[in-house]
C-alpha cells in the first residue's frame, strides 16, 4: 500500500520563506535545501488537517522553529510534476483530491479493531509535548516473536497474535481503531554533556490499553529523527524483545515487548540489514529528558503541567503527605530518585550494563528502557 510523505527543511537563520526543491521518489515526496539537509514526514491519508514537520539537522534549535502546520490546503499544480519549486506556504498535499500519478494503486486503508479500549492521556497534554504522526508502513511484514503474557496484560485476545490484521497494524501499515498516534519531544544529557533537543526519533506512541502505553519502535521517520532513518534493525529488535522479557522474568523493573515484526526492507548501518518493529509496552514512556526539555527552555508552565500529570497518574501519594514541607514536586523528585536507585541495584545484582544510561533513556518510573548496546557481565 503506497504511503505518501512530504518534507521540507526550514532555515531558522532567516525569517524569509525559503524556496525548497520538491521531488518525487517512488512513494515519497522529499525536499532538499541548499545545505543538503533532508527530512521526511508522514501525512494523513484523507482530507484532514495536514501536518508538515521540518526535521532539524541542528538538534539544539528550538522545536517551535522546526515544526510548521499547514491547514486546509489544496494540491499545488506543480506538485504533480517530477520536480518543482514551492514556497513553504504553498507546500501541500491533499490526498483526497484526484491525482492519477500520485494516487495510482492506492486504497483507503482499513481500520483494525483489536477489541481493546484505547485511551490517550498523553495526547491530552497538548502539542507542546508531541507531534501527531502516523507510523510509516513496513513492507511485507512477518511475525518474528510474540509474548502471550504481554497480550494478557493488555487484555488482548491471544488468538489475535496469529492474525494478519494485527501483524499489519503493529507494523504500521494499518491504523488501529481508537488510537491517536504521536511522537513526543524531549531533550537530555548524553555521556555527560548536554545534547539539546532529542525526542522519539523512531517511535510512535499509539495510546494506552488497559492502562499501559503501547509504542511502535522502528516505525519510521519523525520530526525528531535528526540524522537517523527512523527504523530499527532486526538483530537489535530481537535483542530488545528477548532481554526485556528476560529482565521481567528476573524481577527487574522494565518495559515489556508484545511482539517483533520483521521485513526484508533494507536499512543501512555499518552494512545493509533488514528492518523490524518492536511493539513496546510500559505504564509510561516518560523520561527524565521530557522534564529537561521544558526546564532548559524556561517553559515553566509546561514543566508544571508535565509534573502534575506524572503526580496525578503515577505518584498520587506525593499530594497526600506532609513530607518535605508538603512540596509535591520535591516529593516527586525523591520518589523518582528512589525508584531509579532500586532499578540500578537490580542491574548490579545480575551484572546488567545498560550501555547508554543517558537522561533521554531514563524512565521516571524506574523502568529499564531503550535496550541498545547492553550486555551482562
Amino acid at each position: 500500500m503506497p504511503h505518501y510523505c512530504a518534507a521540507a527543511v526550514l532555515s531558522t537563520l532567516s525569517n524569509a520563506d525559503p524556496e525548497v526543491l520538491i521531488y518525487r521518489r517512488s512513494d515519497r515526496w522529499s525536499s532538499l535545501n541548499t545545505s543538503g539537509s533532508l527530512a521526511i514526514c508522514s501525512l494523513p491519508q484523507a482530507g484532514v488537517t495536514v501536518h508538515i514537520a521540518f526535521s532539524l539537522a541542528r538538534h539544539d534549535w528550538p522545536r517551535c522553529d522546526g515544526v510548521q502546520q499547514i491547514q486546509s490546503v489544496t494540491k499545488s499544480a506543480t506538485a504533480g510534476s517530477e520536480t518543482g519549486f514551492l514556497s513553504l506556504q504553498r507546500l501541500s498535499l491533499w490526498l483526497a483530491r484526484h491525482n492519477s500519478r500520485m494516487n495510482e494503486g492506492t486504497t483507503i486503508p482499513q481500520i483494525v479493531h483489536t477489541g481493546l479500549v484505547w485511551q490517550n492521556h498523553f495526547h491530552q497534554l497538548g502539542q507542546d509535548f508531541f507531534t501527531p504522526l502516523a507510523p510509516q508502513p513496513l513492507g511485507a511484514p512477518y511475525w518474528v516473536g510474540r509474548s502471550e503474557g504481554v497480550a494478557d496484560l493488555l487484555k488482548l485476545d491471544r488468538s489475535q497474535l496469529e492474525t494478519d490484521a494485527l501483524l499489519q497494524a503493529l507494523s504500521g501499515n494499518v491504523p488501529i481503531s481508537g488510537t491517536q498516534p504521536l511522537t513526543s519531544v524531549y531533550s537530555g544529557h548524553q555521556f555527560g554533556s548536554w545534547a539539546g533537543q532529542l525526542g522519539d526519533g523512531r517511535a510512535i506512541l499509539l495510546g494506552e490499553a488497559n492502562g499501559l502505553e503501547v509504542q511502535l519502535k522502528g516505525s519510521g521517520l519523525t520530526p525528531y529523527s535528526r540524522m537517523g532513518d527512523g527504523r530499527a534493525v532486526l538483530r537489535s529488535s530481537i535483542r530488545e524483545f528477548l532481554c526485556s522479557e528476560a529482565m521481567h522474568g528476573l524481577g527487574i523493573p522494565t518495559t515489556r515487548a508484545l511482539c517483533v515484526t520483521g521485513s526484508d526492507d533494507e536499512v543501512w548501518r555499518e552494512t545493509p540489514e533488514t528492518s523490524a518493529v518492536v511493539t513496546r509496552v510500559a505504564l509510561s514512556f516518560i523520561r527524565f529528558g521530557h522534564f529537561e526539555h521544558f526546564a532548559a527552555r524556561n517553559q515553566f508552565a509546561q514543566l508544571k503541567t508535565l509534573a502534575d500529570y506524572c503526580v496525578d497518574r503515577y505518584y498520587p501519594d506525593c499530594r497526600s503527605t506532609d513530607a518535605l514541607a508538603g512540596n509535591t514536586y520535591a516529593k516527586l523528585l525523591r520518589c523518582v530518585t528512589e525508584r531509579t536507585a532500586v532499578m540500578v541495584a537490580h542491574w548490579q545484582a545480575v551484572g546488567f550494563c545498560h550501555g547508554v544510561m543517558n537522561t533521554d533513556n531514563m524512565s521516571i518510573l524506574g523502568l529499564t528502557m531503550d535496550y541498545g548496546p547492553f550486555q551482562f557481565l
